[in-house]
Parts: C-alpha cells; sequence; structure tokens
C-alpha cells in the first residue's frame, strides 16, 4: 500500500512448487486485475527468471497477455555477488519496452515489523523501463528488506 494514498494498493500471490524448485507470483492491481506474471526457478546458483507477461485490456475490454522475452535471468545469487540484473523485452499496444530490474546488496539493517525487530538483508532495486518507439525512460527504485528463513519482510 502506498503510505500517501491508501486506495493505492497492490497485491502478491506466490506459489512454490518444492518438486520443481518453480516459483510464481502473480501481481494484483487493487481491483485485483492480473497486471504481471513472474516465473522464477531455485538453482544450486541462485534464483533465475524463467517468464515474465505482463497485462493489458485489448479494444474488446479483454485482459490481454503479453509474453516477454528473457535477456538476463539473475534475480538473486547465493554466491556473494553484490550487484545482479534481470531484463525483458516485449512489445504491447503502446510499442517496443525494455524493462530491466538491477538489484545492489546495500548492508544489513536493523528493522521492526508489527513490533518484532529483526536483522535484515537490505537491497537497492532499479527499476529501469526504456519505450523504444517514444524514446522515454521511466526510472524509480525501491528498498526491499530480506530475514533469514523468513524471505522478503518489507519494501519501502
Amino acid at each position: 500500500m502506498d503510505k500517501n494514498d491508501s486506495t493505492k494498493i497492490e497485491y502478491w500471490k506466490v506459489t512454490s512448487n518444492p518438486k520443481t524448485n518453480e516459483l510464481k507470483t502473480v501481481s494484483y492491481d487493487s481491483d485485483y486485475n492480473v497486471y504481471n506474471t513472474f516465473d522464477e526457478i531455485i538453482t544450486e546458483s541462485g534464483a533465475e527468471l524463467t517468464a515474465y507477461s505482463d497485462f493489458e485490456m485489448n479494444d474488446k475490454g479483454e485482459r490481454k497477455e503479453i509474453k516477454a522475452k528473457v535477456v538476463d535471468k539473475d534475480v538473486y545469487k547465493w554466491d556473494g555477488d553484490k550487484e545482479y540484473t534481470y531484463s525483458v523485452k516485449y512489445v504491447n499496444k503502446y510499442g517496443r519496452f525494455d524493462f530491466k530490474k538491477k538489484r545492489v546488496e546495500s548492508g544489513i539493517e536493523n528493522i521492526t515489523v508489527n513490533g518484532k525487530e529483526y536483522e535484515a538483508l537490505k537491497f537497492r532495486d532499479e527499476y529501469i523501463i526504456f519505450a523504444l518507439d517514444h524514446d522515454v525512460e521511466q526510472r524509480f527504485y525501491q528498498d526491499s528488506f530480506y530475514v533469514k528463513d523468513i524471505g522478503m519482510i518489507k519494501y519501502k
């Protein structure tokens, strides 16, 4: 939820398949409409992106899936790399897009969630969306926090 506008909410449904080491994240807007999906596989070296889709409304008002081509696949690496990237390319009704997420480990931070304090690994996540046909680039970042044996615990 956006702390400045409580109507701006998104929901994530994350499911895992321990037999295949696959994770699937489905993202929903505040009206529970799917706006993207994100598929990963957990390997010996880390988490890798296997598929990414955006969704848009077609002229008939139906939600249409836009499958992306995975270019860079590193979602997370176990081997201590401090920086890694995943990126995809796709075409929707507005044109061609390159989407990239670069993650940089930025240290350990103590955070409190629901009154309990945790030692969390902090990352700076930079998102870059380039609309190739319009020569427009959007950049934004977020900080994400992960706690051992829990996983992602907070976004800021």
